[in-house]
């Protein structure tokens, strides 16, 4: 698949929604107890930086509450898609999970954090995030939804890809499928730009690349990577 970039952009994940930060706080009173943590991308820490950012969470939990706390990874979308996991956190089935734009379904004031070329650079982003606004946008969510936001994570700027042609200017996106998350910004942006929106959850995205259902995906090229889905660089 060739990437070609008509412009990147930072998307930030919500990591950690979760009612984790309960169960910590029980851990004194409870001689064991299990966190569940999932999310849709590879384990390898090497490759994937939710599957480094859970293995870290994993360990220090673990190591610093005596092993009182077990935290159990369920990587590569084991659990369902990422708006599958949301609701899981939400009902109960799962304790905690790591996400991207599923979090805005169910608390839309993160949207604000989908829209495209609002940060410039990863450091403006994280700055933004740890700073007051995050700490706002978190706690409306914690009252609109009861889902907990223990951190902001990033997973790089966004790329288009796909098996036709190089993307040198929007025209040139003109006809193409791409598939994209169940998030109405996302599939708004690639109309705009003249590509076709595919919603496809992520576990079912390979074989909808591979069977020609999408001619591509926007994504950061860590993620493709990551995923096994090899890419020929273009030449912009």
């Amino acid at each position: 698949m060739r990437k070609t970039t008509v412009k990147s952009m930072l998307v930030t994940a919500t990591a950690a929604v979760s009612l984790a930060a309960a169960a910590a706080a029980a851990a004194a009173s409870a001689e064991n107890l299990t966190i569940t943590f999932a999310h849709v991308d590879p384990p390898q820490w090497q490759t994937s930086k939710k599957g480094a950012a859970a293995l870290v969470f994993q360990k220090l939990v673990e190591a610093q509450s005596g092993g009182k706390i077990k935290v159990k990874l369920y990587p590569s979308g084991q659990l369902g898609g990422e708006t599958q996991l949301v609701q899981s956190v939400q009902d109960g089935s799962l304790t905690m999970t790591m996400v991207s734009g599923a979090f805005t379904r169910v608390c839309p004031a993160a949207s604000a954090l989908q829209i495209p070329y609002m940060f410039p650079s990863a450091p403006i982003a994280w700055r933004v995030l740890d700073g007051p606004y995050g700490r706002k946008l978190a706690a409306h969510c914690l009252a609109k939804t009861g889902l907990r936001v223990l951190a902001y994570g990033e997973t790089g700027f966004r790329d288009f890809t796909n098996n036709k042609h190089p993307i040198k200017s929007p025209k040139d996106m003109r006809g193409l499928k791409f598939r994209v998350q169940n998030v109405p910004l996302y599939a708004q942006l690639v109309k705009d730009l003249g590509g076709i929106p595919t919603p496809i959850s992520w576990p079912e995205t390979p074989n909808a690349l591979a069977t020609g259902v999408v001619d591509g995906e926007e994504n950061p090229v860590s993620v493709i990577n990551s995923n096994n889905r090899p890419l020929k660089i273009s030449p912009i």
